[in-house]
């Protein structure tokens, strides 16, 4: 899955190149990359629909991704050093979509226990939205490629979600546990949260309130 989100990747950034008369460079030169379109982000999702899947990202030959995106194998370094470089652009650029949907409309004024419930329930209407999407940060989550200055440039967009579960941590059933329990607590309890609502899809709102009075009442 990893392998057809970077061919995504990929054949965006040669499209947004050709649009708009650029030398190739990195995307890191690109702001504006980040901000596709819809008719964009619509090719991406067809794009995933038709490529193949590997189990492990860190396993994709950089040939193959370059073929599923219309490419030579050669071409794609044009665009991305290496096949490191290219999973690095895609671990951020997923992390930037999932936070940025948990920034919409954000409750930066509510109490604690709303602005947790914003988190919590945004969080899980992406990875339903986006399963395959989801799939894919996991993966990309515990690859060796990933470099420790790509997640720190993702940790640095974590914006209200930091400042939230920073302040679960200082509450009292948290404390002396090590730090990032609370998140740790919140990604294990909606990994059963998301196999519950697939097998009972028409409870989905219920679960996902039920569950975080759950999470809530675990951490008062």
């Amino acid at each position: 899955m990893a392998f057809q989100d970077a061919s995504g990747l990929l054949r965006r950034k040669i499209r947004n190149y050709r649009v708009q008369g650029h030398r190739c460079q990195t995307l890191y030169s690109v702001p504006e990359a980040w901000h596709e379109s819809k008719a964009r982000r619509n090719a991406t999702q067809s794009s995933r629909r038709r490529c193949g899947r590997l189990p492990k990202p860190d396993l994709v030959p950089t040939a193959k991704i370059a073929r599923r995106a219309g490419l030579a194998a050669g071409t794609l370094f044009t665009y991305f050093a290496n096949k490191e470089k290219l999973l690095n652009e895609l671990y951020l650029e997923l992390k930037i979509e999932v936070y940025r949907k948990v920034d919409t409309n954000f409750p930066r004024k509510a109490n604690l226990e709303r602005r947790a419930r914003h988190v919590w329930s945004s969080l899980l209407d992406w990875a339903i939205e986006f399963p395959d999407k989801r799939k894919v940060s996991a993966q990309l989550n515990v690859s060796d490629l990933i470099t420790p200055e790509t997640r720190m440039r993702a940790a640095a967009e974590r914006g209200m979600i930091e400042v939230t579960l920073g302040e679960l941590e200082s509450r009292s059933a948290l404390r002396g546990l090590p730090a990032g329990f609370a998140s740790a607590v919140m990604v294990a309890m909606q990994e059963a949260m998301m196999d519950f609502i697939a097998r009972e899809p028409k409870r989905r709102e219920e679960l996902i309130e039920r569950g975080f009075q759950v999470f809530w009442r675990a951490l008062r």
